[in-house]
């Protein structure tokens, strides 16, 4: 799901790290997102949009596994701790 979403969310990543960054953008006062993400498109192409989509899809998939694992691993011990006879007071 992270991956996919990857999809649809990178054009908006691209635009916001080079608001951050102060890269060059359209000339009116206040330009607005979709005015920037009209600008890369047309000076650098469509695809410019994407640029660093495969390490952020990279990220996010190997980030959902480790989650998906720690999640597992965390729920194991619960059980495991959960299902111990408790111990007696003296």
């Amino acid at each position: 799901a992270g991956v996919f979403a990857t999809c649809f969310n990178t054009p908006f990543d691209v635009v916001k790290s080079r608001m951050q960054a102060g890269v060059a953008c359209p000339k009116p006062p206040k330009p607005s997102t979709l005015d920037r993400m009209l600008a890369i498109a047309r000076e650098e192409g469509l695809l410019a949009l994407w640029k660093g989509f495969a390490a952020k899809s990279l990220r996010m998939g190997v980030g959902g596994a480790v989650g998906i694992l720690s999640f597992d691993i965390i729920c194991d011990v619960i059980r495991e701790f959960d299902h111990k006879p408790a111990r007696s007071g003296s």
